[in-house]
């Protein structure tokens, strides 16, 4: 059976008029080369070359090396064809991610997905997550995630629950567990044990620490942290290094980059930290979104 292989080995001898530079072309050794080009004069039973001082192609061979270039060309272009509709195929998923969620769960969760979906290309756009809604709203991203509330005020846009968590308390071992040191620093911590203690909180201005606010009230407890950072990769650098003690959700304990840190649910009362993914109401439905959120689901379990 005549291979492509050994068309194009022929072709490639025929063009250069030698076989060394046939075999410099096409990256193999020359012998290889000429066992390929014998080869094929068996498969076809005749002479193609004729070898001397100077390689010289066959009445025969001249005849053949016609078909074998329009072959070969048929072949190149339709390789040419399926890597283009290939591409065509890959679709693009672009998320506007929390930068909390954009420097632990959802990489991972990411990389899971797509090692099993590589026809599909997901792009991170990470922001504030005050800047997930109107990235979505704006058309910029096909959805968003983050820990957003349902705002009355933007009808066009539609946040369900992704996932369900609490906020707990991240400590290095420097500044060890609070009280749970017997229990492997997963014991859960009453948020009035944290009086006086130097509490790390990020972004500010994201309405959980509202909400917080009020859940605390009746008991007339009040968040005094110590350090108040804009950015989640910086009071995670903070707790890792023994700074504070960092207030984050529980899945962030799942993150093999804090592995180190001690995880404690807070509770009386637990806080919840509610991640959700927000879409524009009249958007057209992407089963490969779905794919991937349940994909995030999975990872935050």
């Amino acid at each position: 059976m005549v291979t492509l292989k050994q068309l194009r080995a022929f072709s490639a001898v025929a063009q250069a008029a030698s076989f060394t530079r046939a075999a410099e072309r096409l990256h193999l050794s020359q012998s290889a080369v000429s066992l390929l080009v014998r080869d094929l004069e068996h498969q076809v039973d005749a002479r193609l070359i004729e070898r001397g001082r100077q390689v010289v192609l066959t009445p025969m061979g001249e005849a053949f090396l016609r078909s074998a270039v329009k072959v070969l060309e048929d072949v190149d272009l339709a390789l040419e064809n399926l890597q283009a509709l290939r591409s065509a195929r890959r679709r693009v998923l672009r998320l506007a991610v929390g930068h909390l969620l954009a420097a632990t769960l959802l990489p991972r969760a990411v990389a899971a997905f797509t090692a099993r979906r590589p026809e599909l290309d997901v792009q991170i756009v990470d922001c504030p997550v005050e800047q997930v809604a109107p990235r979505v709203l704006g058309g910029e991203v096909d959805a968003g995630i983050g820990s957003i509330d349902a705002d009355p005020r933007q009808p066009d846009l539609q946040v369900d629950l992704l996932f369900r968590d609490s906020i707990h308390l991240a400590s290095a071992p420097a500044l060890g567990p609070l009280g749970g040191a017997q229990a492997g620093g997963r014991g859960a911590v009453p948020w009035r044990r944290l009086a006086g203690e130097p509490l790390v909180q990020a972004n500010p201005a994201s309405r959980l620490w509202t909400r917080l606010h009020d859940e605390l009230a009746p008991q007339r407890l009040r968040l005094q942290p110590r350090h108040v950072v804009a950015m989640y990769s910086t009071g995670i650098a903070m707790a890792r290094n023994g700074l504070g003690r960092l207030l984050a959700p529980g899945f962030c304990a799942r993150e093999p980059a804090m592995a180190e840190l001690h995880f404690q649910p807070l509770v009386r009362p637990v806080v919840r930290w509610d991640v959700s993914v927000v879409r524009r109401r009249r958007a057209e439905p992407l089963p490969e979104l779905e794919a991937l959120l349940e994909a995030v689901r999975s990872a935050a379990a």
